[in-house]
């Protein structure tokens, strides 16, 4: 009778412990972001596997289970599953693990050869030991990589609220969740209107944003291209200022810009410099239209051997040395004002003045220097 007694205990503490685990569950996946560059033999499939935190796996049918290629993109783990077809292999039950949940066989594979077979595992069905929050965490994880970034962000709101006061870790993370599903709807809307308007490099920017914060986004993704390549193939206007080492503008520059090289087909074959297509005038100012793709600009004079620069922005000061003698009482005049867009070439001008200011006046050493002969 004990006996009995302890044994229907031990039962009792056993169903007990396995209802307190959390529990993962699993379905088939409708997204197919996750992609396998690798060919299958003739009794080989794919089974990739989305999952809200990191898995091992084993099988009945396998002595090890191949997985191929892992990776973690946002918040999901992926993992591309190689696996033998036909045969018995109907009979294969997929064992999933995490040493935080309790084992899930997956007995529904039915894999045929050459078949792609997607599973998502998480744990929002397994209810036993998943906390309200982690339950709206994951419901946001999925409307967020779905792109309904309204819906994402609704849920990380609800799941902030269902965090516990003490847990800074998960409230910073869905917090940052949140600021993310912000920019997305933010960026996406701005984008849109850049877009509409034929304002590609802005347009592109927005959607750059996008991208960075969701890789799954195919949308913005397409328009983002669509929008780069336009953006290449707009013209821009850069300006600059030409001054010597002196800080001196020099007049008279030739300015020319690098272009394409391209056969019947339209493939770049390589780059050359076009001739003069704007000089500096007599302030050293210079204007000129280029593609945002324009890599390259060209400047010289009959002074000195032409030059080449990287264009990195709008506003191109450029400084050359011309073979200009040193102006007489060089230190006075770098403390004149500079050109407008030449500031960077003399950022001493108060050390200057302190300088020339401090000298003693040659009069007053020739005077010194006749008191002491006579």
């Amino acid at each position: 009778m004990i006996r009995k007694y302890f044994l229907v205990l031990s039962l009792f503490a056993c169903c007990l412990s396995a209802y307190g685990q959390k529990q993962l569950s699993v379905q088939k996946d409708s997204l197919d972001t996750f992609r396998v560059d690798e060919s299958l033999g003739e009794k080989e499939g794919f089974v990739i596997v989305r999952s809200t935190c990191p898995l091992t796996f084993d099988s009945n049918m396998d002595k090890v289970v191949n997985v191929i290629k892992t990776e973690k993109t946002g918040d999901f783990y992926y993992y591309c599953l190689k696996l033998p077809t036909g045969g018995i292999s109907d009979k294969r039950k997929l064992r999933i693990k995490n040493e935080e949940y309790e084992t899930f066989s997956y007995d529904n594979l039915f894999l045929k050869a050459g078949e792609t077979q997607r599973l998502f595992v998480w744990d929002k069905f397994g209810l036993v030991g998943v906390s309200p929050f982690e339950t709206l965490r994951n419901e946001g994880l999925i409307l967020f990589e779905q792109c309904q970034y309204e819906q994402a962000k609704a849920k990380y709101s609800e799941a902030l609220n269902a965090v516990e006061s003490t847990d800074v870790k998960n409230k910073a993370d869905i917090t940052d969740k949140i600021d993310k599903a912000d920019l997305c709807i933010n960026s996406r809307l701005k984008a849109e209107k850049y877009y509409n308007t034929k304002t590609w490099c802005l347009a592109k920017e927005e959607y750059e944003k996008v991208v960075g914060a969701n890789a799954f986004d195919a949308y913005c993704k397409d328009k983002y291209n669509i929008a780069h390549k336009e953006c290449l193939n707009s013209e821009r206007i850069i300006t600059g200022t030409v001054v010597n080492t002196y800080g001196q503008p020099v007049e008279g520059v030739s300015i020319a810009i690098e272009e394409e090289k391209t056969d019947k087909k339209g493939n770049v074959k390589g780059y050359e410099f076009s001739s003069a297509v704007a000089k500096t005038d007599a302030l050293g100012k210079y204007q000129i239209k280029a593609l945002h793709k324009t890599r390259k600009i060209q400047y010289w004079k009959f002074s000195f051997k032409k030059l080449a620069a990287d264009i990195t922005g709008d506003v191109m000061n450029l400084v050359v040395n011309d073979g200009t003698s040193a102006p007489e009482n060089t230190v006075a005049k770098k403390t004149e004002p500079q050109p407008s867009g030449a500031s960077n070439i003399n950022n001493n001008t108060e050390n200057n003045n302190t300088e020339t200011k401090s000298t003693p006046p040659p009069a007053k050493k020739k005077k010194s220097a006749l008191s002491r002969k006579n």
